[in-house]
């Protein structure tokens, strides 16, 4: 298994054309390291509230 450390991450998002860190707001990994990343002021369709 690879070492999970500040550099595997700053290269994997590089590898998603992530330039710069501040530009993450939420990052997960799961338990066979696949990494999620969400963006700042990224455009989510959020799906309609019915009351």
């Amino acid at each position: 298994m690879e070492v999970l450390n500040q550099q595997w991450l700053i290269t994997e998002l590089q590898k998603r054309r992530v330039a710069q860190v501040n530009r993450v707001f939420f990052a997960s990994i799961n338990d066979d390291q696949e990494l999620h990343v969400s963006l700042k002021n990224e455009q989510q369709q959020m799906p309609p509230i019915y009351n």
